[in-house]
């Protein structure tokens, strides 16, 4: 014999149990395949096709756990030995009634790192004449459930013994089923140490309520509950039952009350439900443990048998109002509506429903403008704040309190931001490095304050002029210069800042093939990965836009092919959206543009560090102190920032208006027509058909046929 361990399965006939039943256990078979063959260990091979001595096969050695093991599903050496086949054992056990069995046995995955589809079919059955009535069963197949190592649990199944059944001789079995060919090998996997046990159902069973342990409100319980009720054990009929009850977990060494309350009075009762409060309610939020002994009559003396129940356990719910999601970050055009939303449940009706703002970060909290209204009679419930037309002075974060009559307490949301969508800064560059939009204008700087900056203005793109970076080929000019911003710069990690969410874009134009439109990394010595936000170009063919939170959760988005070296003017624009996806769009000036890559966040980044300068030009690292990536000979012109991502369409319509040509939005290609662009630029035109013209003529077109 063999210590018994592994994959239980509780077979009973008439279902599954709603909670596990502690039954007192008799082993009516404990075979370890100590013998050398099947016929000595009382296994009989039958049934399926092929090499009937390779469906089964007894390995004798110290692989299984320990020693001997079978194991079935192929040879591993022949194709045509992958075969099904059932090994089966009668227990010689008679089931009698209000049997339960408890079958066990160990499994494991002989094939490790092979997924060839094999399995394993375990059965409890017996034989009505020549026809095999099955009690239970269930597969285990590679590599879903079947364990690598022998001492791994892998699965529980629960029936009872039916009527049929009594007096009938109880068997096991195994089936085997065929597995795939990989060219050399087949699916094997190993049994060993297969027990079963017999048990008799005394206790008494489905209780109701039972559960509610988690936070899950929906498990929980009214504090009105009317009764606790449960089922009779199937081994005998009661003459009654004791019930106890309480908010203390049972002692169940304590053989006279378990430390809970009886609610049966001391006395026997002949019932299957009962009151658990006769007078008031169950406290609210509150953990209850009950349980039921069950009473066997005795012929012999007539003093019943006691059966200790088990233990039963379930929670009620929270009178004061609770909410299940919402509200969430929310953004409008400013004369646009917003409507921030929670969605709750209550046990009483709502007496309280406040919405309320802060505009200082959290600190002061005050009764927000707009209209609050409820709804209780929806599933689930609703509580909604609209401000019919935004204005700036809204943005803000905001939170809804609810209490109800019960006078329990008051439940507070989480908190949500309302951002009034707009352009932050414009940076036009005619001729200086002002904000057009707000105050926020930039100082030309050089990494070496003792020099002058070397930062001067040419014909651009937009307007007049353009800014130029490190034009100054003089051999006492480093080539170090930048542009500072303010410290209230944007974007920045106010609400509305623009860093969660947002949109930058510009032309730029360059004869070399590095440097920073813009960014900043505000790591310390401490914790140099900290927050980081910056828009480069990192080769001559790539433009890169990251992101990175103060949780050190990175997003990248990348256009790939743009030759920024080439001294042509670009059109770059990223547009990043806090929980969901960061784009970049690439165009050249003559040319259609594209969008070229999107970059998926993984998590809602939240800055909650964030220091400026920010840096047009170049980008600064505030854990060295350097401004970094500064553009050499590069130009930059019409340098925008919004607070939410533009939509493919309005950063076309920003491009179009400066090229006069389109730009293809539609992500990975997906654009009406792709089909028929040949010349890949987003347009199908006569270009196209000329080159299918010339493919036709060439047979790159023709399918064969004449």
């Amino acid at each position: 014999m063999k210590n018994k361990l592994s994959i239980w399965f509780l077979l009973f006939a008439c279902g599954f149990f709603l909670t596990p039943q502690v039954v007192l256990a008799a082993e009516i078979m404990n075979d370890g395949i100590d013998a050398g063959t099947f016929t000595e260990n009382g296994w009989t091979l039958a049934g399926g096709s092929g090499v009937a001595a390779k469906e089964w096969t007894l390995s004798v050695g110290n692989f299984g756990n320990p020693g001997n093991y079978i194991w079935g599903g192929g040879s591993g050496t022949m194709q045509e030995d992958i075969v099904s086949g059932t090994l089966s054992k009668d227990t010689g056990y008679v089931i009698q009634d209000a049997d339960s069995f408890t079958l066990t046995f160990d499994i494991k995955d002989m094939t490790i790192g092979i997924d060839l589809g094999g399995a394993v079919l375990a059965t409890l059955y017996y034989m009505d004449g020549a026809t095999v009535q099955v009690l239970g069963s269930v597969e285990h197949v590679d590599s879903a459930d079947i364990p690598q190592g022998w001492d791994q649990v892998s699965g529980t199944l629960a029936v009872s013994a039916t009527a049929g059944a009594v007096g009938k001789n109880l068997h096991v079995s195994f089936a085997a089923g065929p597995s795939s060919w990989n060219g050399t090998s087949a699916q094997r996997i190993g049994i060993d140490n297969v027990v079963i046990e017999q048990s008799r159902d005394e206790r008494a069973k489905n209780p109701t309520p039972y559960g509610g342990q988690g936070v899950d409100d929906a498990s929980k319980v009214s504090v009105d509950l009317a009764a606790l009720s449960w089922q009779a054990p199937t081994a005998f009929t009661p003459d009654g039952y004791r019930v106890f009850f309480g908010t203390t977990e049972p002692n169940l060494l304590d053989t006279d009350d378990y430390g809970l309350t009886e609610l049966t009075d001391g006395g026997v009762e002949d019932i299957t439900s009962i009151d658990p409060t006769p007078v008031g309610d169950l406290d609210d939020d509150t953990q209850y443990y009950w349980v039921v002994d069950s009473y066997e009559p005795n012929a012999v003396s007539g003093i019943p048998f006691r059966h200790k129940g088990d233990t039963w356990t379930f929670a009620t719910a929270v009178l004061a109002p609770f909410i299940t999601a919402g509200p969430t970050d929310t953004a409008a055009f400013a004369g646009g509506q917003a409507d921030l939303q929670i969605e709750f449940d209550s046990q009483a009706a709502i007496t309280n429903n406040d919405w309320e703002v802060s505009t200082d970060g959290g600190t002061t909290w005050v009764a927000a403008s707009g209209t609050v209204s409820i709804d209780e009679a929806s599933t689930p419930k609703l509580s909604t704040l609209t401000i019919a037309s935004v204005a700036l002075g809204d943005e803000g974060l905001y939170r809804c309190s609810l209490s109800n009559d019960s006078g329990s307490m008051t439940t507070v949301s989480a908190n949500a931001e309302l951002v009034v969508k707009r352009r932050l800064a414009y940076y036009e560059f005619e001729g200086n490095a002002d904000d057009s939009e707000g105050s926020n204008d930039g100082t030309a700087k050089n990494v070496d304050p003792a020099l002058a900056a070397d930062i001067t203005y040419a014909v651009g793109v937009v307007g007049t002029q353009a800014v130029v970076f490190n034009i100054s080929t003089e051999v006492t000019d480093p080539n170090q210069s930048f542009i500072e911003l303010s410290e209230t710069a944007y974007p920045n990690n106010a609400i509305g800042g623009g860093l969660k969410s947002g949109t930058i874009c510009c032309w730029i134009k360059s004869t070399t093939g590095e440097g920073a439109v813009m960014g900043n990394i505000n790591g310390t010595a401490e914790d140099p990965d900290q927050e980081a936000w910056y828009f480069r170009y990192t080769s001559p063919t790539q433009f890169r836009f990251f992101m990175r939170d103060d949780l050190d959760s990175p997003t990248n988005a990348f256009a790939n092919d743009p030759d920024l070296s080439d001294g042509t003017w670009y059109f770059v624009a990223a547009t990043w959206q806090g929980g969901d996806e960061s784009r970049i769009y690439v165009g050249r000036l003559g040319q259609n543009g594209r969008l070229d890559d999107a970059g998926s966040f993984d998590s809602d980044l939240d800055f909650s560090v964030w220091q400026n300068p920010q840096v047009i030009g170049g980008y600064y690292n505030r854990e060295s102190g350097v401004t970094g990536f500064l553009p050499q000979g590069a130009m930059i012109d019409d340098l925008q920032i919004f607070n939410y991502p533009l939509s493919a369409d309005e950063v076309a319509g920003i491009y179009h208006v400066v090229n006069g040509d389109l730009m293809c939005t539609a992500l990975n290609g997906e654009f009406d027509g792709s089909e028929y662009d040949i010349n890949n630029d987003c347009i199908v035109n006569l270009g196209d058909f000329a080159i299918m013209a010339t493919q036709w003529l060439s047979g790159a077109l023709s399918d064969g046929t004449p």
